[in-house]
């Protein structure tokens, strides 16, 4: 994830099926913050759940490059979409 604050080039990054959790969400959230290249992120089948997006959620308030966010097949449940 700290590779992703400096990232200028990489647009897609594929992660699925890695485990992530809610500690590697909050990683990768923190370095979305910054990010300002990434376009899609794979998170499919992560075993993240809704404290994972809520992470995310916060990012993607600042971060406006990225497009689409892959977290299908993940514990979020109706809270974590709301």
């Amino acid at each position: 994830a700290e590779a992703l604050k400096s990232n200028q080039t990489l647009t897609t990054l594929h992660l699925g099926r890695n485990y992530i959790e809610a500690d590697g969400a909050k990683c990768l959230a923190k370095a979305l913050k910054i990010n300002q290249a990434l376009i899609t992120l794979h998170l499919a089948g992560n075993y993240i759940e809704v404290e994972g997006v809520q992470f995310f959620a916060i990012a993607l308030k600042t971060n406006q490059t990225l497009t689409t966010l892959d977290l299908g097949d993940n514990r979020i449940g109706n809270e974590g979409a709301e």
